[in-house]
């Protein structure tokens, strides 16, 4: 693999694997069954190192005092949207 290649290489897996600890990502878990499924991405820029964290756990509590929100356990876990199970 020449040189170039491994460049790019390198920048696609850094970027899949972003753990910026200032990005939070809120899920919640499904009525029908074990499920994890993406609500939203906090990730605004130039802001101090608790902002995105804090507005997601505010998202969450918010929702969780909604009438007629689905029923379902929302949480904020740190860096962008991961598929897989909780």
């Amino acid at each position: 693999m020449n040189a170039g290649w491994a460049v790019f290489v390198a920048t696609l897996v850094l970027a899949a694997s972003d753990s910026n600890p200032e990005i939070f990502t809120l899920y919640r878990t499904s009525p029908a069954g074990p499920m994890r499924i993406h609500v939203a991405t906090f990730d605004a820029v130039g802001e101090h190192a608790n902002y995105n964290h804090a507005n997601c756990e505010m998202v969450v509590r918010a929702l969780e005092q909604q009438p007629g929100v689905p029923k379902g356990y929302y949480w904020c876990e740190p860096g962008r949207y991961r598929a897989g199970s909780n």
